[in-house]
């Protein structure tokens, strides 16, 4: 059993990993877009009425998106002054003990936004905007990217308590 939840866990991080690498693409086209505007706008005197949704939405993307990467590289944030001077086998424990806050939050963001995102795909709805791009695509992203991020997150749990009883990583 051990041999297959290993596996399984490096697949989640392998899930993690290739959808933050994914992700960092949009960066370049957020840059591309931005640069586009300005170029158009102060060179040429011809601001565009895309871009600013379009830049606000990519790197909504991104954003939500690069979640499961922070969690898999321990990029996120944390509270050194409870950490520090701590055991590795203490701060596994303190891990595994506020993984159901994190879950809990995660449960009612993805409940939440996919019932968001249901209703906008439902309609296809669109922004009232000029320009009008499709909002369903970026209401999607909410609770997939919720579910990668909770996905990782029960990962770092299961390697946690096994740490925290063993003494082993898994």
């Amino acid at each position: 059993m051990t041999n297959g939840l290993v596996k399984v866990l490096k697949a989640i991080d392998t899930l993690s990993r290739w959808s933050g690498k994914a992700m960092r693409w949009l960066i370049y086209v957020l840059v591309i877009i931005i640069m586009y505007e300005v170029t158009l706008r102060y060179i040429f005197g011809l601001p565009t009425v895309w871009v600013f949704e379009a830049s606000t939405m990519v790197f909504g993307a991104l954003a939500l998106g690069s979640g499961a990467y922070a969690q898999v590289n321990k990029a996120h944030v944390s509270m050194d002054l409870f950490y520090r001077g701590r055991s590795k086998r203490t701060k596994a424990v303190m891990d595994a003990c506020t993984y159901p806050l994190f879950i809990g939050f995660l449960i009612v963001l993805m409940w939440k936004s996919g019932a968001y995102a249901y209703l906008s795909l439902a309609r296809l709805e669109h922004s009232t905007t000029a320009w009008g791009p499709p909002l369903y695509l970026i209401k999607t992203a909410i609770p997939v990217a919720t579910a990668l991020l909770a996905l990782q997150g029960f990962a770092d749990f299961v390697r946690n308590v096994a740490f925290a009883i063993t003494g082993g990583d898994l």
